[in-house]
């Protein structure tokens, strides 16, 4: 039925030039009307001078969103949870990044390089993702 007045159709989510897209959709559906109402947390992660697949990791990391082991698991994937480096655990991002032997040893060696400061690296023992952003 079409109406008879005049009416904003909000229903489809449109952006702010007054065209619908699936982006302007999406934010609708999460309840926002723009992106700019949200505060995002890891925006560093997309002004850092470096190639696009390193900052989508990035993103994906900060986001929990990389396909280590123990989510795979959780997917149904028919995969061996366990770290293939150590073997100890099973792989979630945070064994893989910062629990697991080899990948301490990894950082000591980053460290020792001085590719990275070890303020960072001591960071990590609070909140590590956000330790990250001193690295840019």
């Amino acid at each position: 039925m079409i109406p008879v007045i005049d009416t904003s159709d909000s229903y489809w989510g449109l952006n702010s030039f007054g065209a619908f897209t699936t982006k302007s959709a999406t934010w609708l559906a999460h309840g926002n009307n723009s992106p700019e109402q949200l505060p995002w947390q890891y925006k560093w992660t997309w002004n850092i001078d470096t190639i696009p697949k390193v900052k989508v990791f990035l993103w994906k990391l900060c986001h929990n969103a990389l396909p280590v082991r123990g989510t795979l698991l959780r997917w149904d994937c028919n995969i061996d949870p366990r770290c293939p480096l150590c073997e100890d655990e099973i792989e979630s991002i945070d064994h893989l990044f910062r629990g697991c032997s080899i990948t301490t040893r990894v950082w000591e060696l980053i460290v020792q390089h001085h590719w990275i400061p070890r303020q960072v690296i001591w960071s990590f023992n609070q909140d590590w993702i956000h330790s990250l952003e001193k690295i840019k």
